[in-house]
């Protein structure tokens, strides 16, 4: 602890460390965490040693270099040139939230270290690469999703198909409010404000997202309910074709509302789950992984979505209506074996 400068273990700024020349090992002089409340810091690396860069004693000059010096720039010009590339293709002026650019980021980095994330390599080498196949696959509608959205403290629930050979990531950032101020030394109180939640669930388990341990800042990261990160990444590999993503907040949700971006790989598509006003959408039988029947009884107000999802089959009872402007979508999906 206490290892990185106080003003990188900020939970919402991009805190980058670095690799030897290889790429493929930590640069002895790059800082390493934890943050006292348990972060993942530093977020990821870049290449730090034996960057070929541009000098400041002539207009020509270059010169090799190391340091964090050389691996920030090298994330951070990346990471513009990632928000250029998404501007061409959503429209202009159409830029990512800083909390959208930072899961992409984390989302498609190359994993070192340890498994899942670590206190030396974060999560991983930075893929500029990867991170713009996804915005282009997002685009194409081509197994990847780009989410920005805004959570108003209910539960949420989001449905994903996938294929039985795909292996599904979500990760979740979002920009959280300030915490108190800590002036006391080790104080492992989490900072966050807003914590929010996610879980990926399919008939089988639920999955849920790396969290690592301060106090064994070696070991492995584990699986389970993190409160201290606003950055969370959920794996899943294959075998199953549904899957549904929730959301959910823990606690008050300060400020009524918090934004938060998805970034997702492995899908087929996206379906919100039981969109409805107030009490106006009735559900019979809402268990949407079951083999069986699933069965509805519903009056879908205008301009509503509903979306019904199933292994087997979808039996809408009587006194099922859809107001005029509304629109219904059922998927019928194999259990993968």
């Amino acid at each position: 602890m206490d290892n990185i400068p106080s003003n990188a273990v900020s939970k919402n700024v991009l805190t980058v460390g670095a690799t030897n020349s290889a790429g493929n090992g930590i640069a002895p002089f790059s800082s390493v965490g934890p943050v006292d409340d348990g972060r993942v810091k530093p977020d990821v690396v870049g290449r730090g040693v034996s960057v070929y860069s541009s000098g400041r004693n002539a207009q020509d000059h270059y010169y090799v270099s190391q340091g964090t010096s050389m691996s920030a720039p090298n994330v951070s010009g990346s990471a513009i040139l990632l928000q250029e590339y998404h501007e061409d293709l959503f429209g202009s002026g159409n830029f990512m939230r800083s909390a959208t650019l930072k899961a992409l980021i984390i989302h498609t980095a190359e994993d070192l270290g340890n498994p899942g994330p670590d206190y030396s390599f974060g999560w991983g080498l930075m893929n500029t690469e990867a991170a713009a196949e996804v915005l282009q696959d997002a685009n194409n509608n081509d197994g990847a999703e780009v989410l920005e959205r805004v959570h108003n403290g209910s539960f949420t629930q989001i449905g994903l198909t996938s294929s039985c050979s795909e292996d599904v990531r979500v990760t979740m950032g979002y920009t959280d409010l300030p915490g108190d101020v800590q002036t006391t030394l080790d104080n492992t109180t989490p900072n966050l404000v807003n914590d929010l939640d996610i879980r990926l669930v399919n008939y089988q388990s639920t999955e849920f997202p790396w969290r690592l341990n301060p106090a064994q800042p070696n070991n492995n990261a584990t699986r389970a309910d993190n409160d201290v990160d606003n950055i969370e990444q959920i794996e899943s590999v294959g075998n199953n074709s549904i899957q549904f993503l929730q959301i959910i907040k823990d606690g008050t949700l300060t400020g009524g509302q918090q934004q938060y971006s998805m970034i997702m790989t492995g899908i087929n598509d996206v379906c919100q789950l039981m969109i409805a006003q107030g009490t106006s959408t009735l559900l019979d039988d809402v268990n949407f992984c079951s083999t069986g029947a699933m069965t509805s009884r519903a009056t879908v107000p205008s301009g509503v979505t509903t979306s019904y999802t199933n292994h087997g089959n979808i039996k809408f009872l009587p006194g099922f209506n859809g107001v005029a402007g509304s629109s219904v979508r059922a998927y019928i999906s194999p259990i993968c074996n």
